[in-house]
C-alpha cells in the first residue's frame, strides 16, 4: 500500500494505492461534494486514473465520513482484477 497526502492551501488530498492495482483518492476542497460539511469526496482509482467501472461505484462518491472512507478502502483493497 502506498500513501500520498497533499495539503495545498484549502485543498486536501489523500491517495492510497493497493497491491491489486486499485486505489482511492479522497479530497476535501471548496466545491467538492461534502466540503461544506467537512466530509470527503472519494474516487476509485485503477492505477493512476479514476475508474467508474467497479462494483463499488460508477461515479465519484460524495459526502463521505471517515467511517465511510474506511469501509470503501476495505472494499477497494479486496477488488479482484477482471
Amino acid at each position: 500500500m502506498e500513501i500520498k497526502s497533499e495539503q495545498n492551501g484549502k485543498r486536501l488530498q489523500v491517495i492510497l494505492n493497493f497491491e491489486n492495482g486499485y486505489g482511492i483518492s479522497a479530497v476535501k476542497f471548496d466545491g467538492s461534494y461534502g466540503s461544506n460539511f467537512g466530509l470527503w469526496e472519494l474516487a476509485v482509482l485503477d492505477g493512476e486514473h479514476v475508474t467508474t467501472n467497479t462494483p463499488i461505484t460508477n461515479d465519484v462518491i460524495g459526502y463521505c465520513s471517515d467511517d465511510d472512507i474506511a469501509e470503501i478502502i476495505h472494499q477497494v483493497k479486496n477488488l479482484k482484477k477482471p
